[in-house]
């Protein structure tokens, strides 16, 4: 019972998974006979040089590269046209290629048929894939074949295409007849193909990337919490416009809200991407490891407050103001060092403020701070017990100090970074 169940909703899916699809199949002429004469070295750079031209066309055309088998590539498209164009970009930019470089001599053959298959995540069953690999295997180098089906889709489109020869399958009844494009005549198709910047993107690669960068932006999170804000502060210049920023981010119900989704649709797009510059890849592995290895090195400075290591405790940096630093949720900026004056504006937890002056009132210090140029206000050090109501300490006094053992997670930091950046390495295509 088990069994029939099982196999009624593998049916079920298989059923779903069926739809119209054009299958391309490419081929390099003579590779075997290369092969064997030039050694497995070159063997293996020549399908790289192939497949580093032919992957980023049929990305473009919105074509996915099911597999690689040897020097053949297997790709499938939702329009037989769009499968065309790819197979006639590739076969153009091969022919450029030679033109430039004497000693690339790689040419191509190409079978295009299209038809209902099973169409699964990462794979085509059917027929239709058959029937293409059998196309594909009666072309000529820097030819391109296609199927009756194929042409029948495209006609009337501007195409040059030729009726050609048909045969007769192993294990099929009936003849195919085969039509042949004469993409030599037709105008360039590889306008806007970054061939440069293209680089394969499996699913494991982007999951590395997506932690690398939930990784880089919890890191700089951490950096900016940690010495950012305190450094930017420290200049009147500056700390006007950056506390009426973060005023207005921390102010707005919706900004983590808008965060989030912005990072998720960051995400979500390098997610789909099949490519990515080679100089992001670098820098993701780069800052990855910097966010990863900074945090470790942060944490371990706890474990380490009486280390030997040279200036560990030594003050490298001390801010010339003094902040004072919000502590309560939130609470009030007032116009005077007393409760009944009146409200200048809202502040929230983690605010700084650049501090002018002290006074004590009513057994509590209050802090007059900078808001700009003209103008400044006061902010209690604690709300007094009250009525069933316990104290609530709303802001403190500090100083922002560099130690030495600062210097040291920055450096330890650094160093992952070029190591992530340098070490990153291209696969082979």
């Amino acid at each position: 019972m088990a069994d029939k169940s099982l196999k009624r909703d593998v049916l079920r899916s298989i059923r779903k998974s069926k739809s119209n699809i054009t299958i391309m199949f490419t081929d390099i002429k003579d590779s075997t006979q290369f092969w064997e004469e030039n050694g497995d070295f070159e063997g293996r750079l020549m399908v790289d040089q192939h497949n580093r031209l032919a992957f980023p066309i049929i990305a473009h055309y919105r074509g996915v590269v099911l597999k690689t088998i040897g020097d053949a590539i297997m790709a499938s498209f939702r329009r037989p046209e769009s499968s065309l164009k790819a197979a006639v970009a590739i076969q153009q930019a091969l022919a450029e290629k030679r033109k430039r470089d004497p000693q690339f001599a790689i040419s191509v053959r190409l079978g295009l048929h299209t038809g209902r298959a099973l169409v699964e995540k990462n794979d085509v069953f059917g027929d239709v894939v058959n029937t293409a690999a059998r196309v594909e295997a009666q072309a000529q180098g820097d030819e391109i074949l296609l199927t009756e089906q194929v042409f029948q889709k495209l006609k009337g489109n501007d195409w040059e295409l030729e009726k050609g020869q048909s045969f007769q399958p192993k294990g099929k009844k009936e003849k195919i007849q085969l039509y042949r494009c004469l993409w030599s005549e037709h105008s360039t198709l590889l306008n806007n193909i970054d061939f440069e910047n293209y680089r394969k993107v499996t699913k494991t690669q982007r999951n590395i990337i997506w932690l690398s960068l939930v990784g880089t932006l919890l890191g700089l999170i951490g950096f900016f919490w940690t010495y950012g804000r305190f450094i930017v502060m420290d200049q009147e210049a500056t700390a006007s416009a950056f506390s009426q920023g973060m005023i207005l981010i921390q102010s707005s119900q919706n900004a983590f809200a808008w965060s989030f989704l912005s990072c998720g649709l960051l995400f979500f797009v390098l997610s789909r991407l099949k490519s990515l510059p080679h100089i992001f890849l670098r820098f993701v592995a780069g800052s990855g490891l910097l966010s990863l290895v900074g945090l470790v090195a942060f944490v371990m400075t706890f474990f380490l407050q009486n280390s030997e290591l040279p200036n560990w405790e030594k003050k490298v940096f001390v801010s010339k103001n003094l902040f004072v630093e919000v502590r309560a949720k939130n609470d009030w900026l007032f116009s005077q060092p007393k409760i009944s004056s009146e409200r200048k504006r809202e502040v929230y937890f983690g605010e700084l403020l650049l501090l002018q002056d002290v006074q004590r009132q009513e057994s509590h210090d209050w802090y007059k701070v900078f808001i700009d140029k003209e103008s400044s206000a006061w902010i209690r050090e604690y709300e007094a017990e009250a009525m069933g109501k316990a104290r609530k300490d709303v802001a403190e006094i500090r100083r922002f100090t560099l130690y030495g053992k600062d210097l040291y997670i920055f450096g330890v930091a650094f160093l992952a970074f070029l190591w992530g950046f340098l070490s990153f390495h291209v696969d082979p295509f």
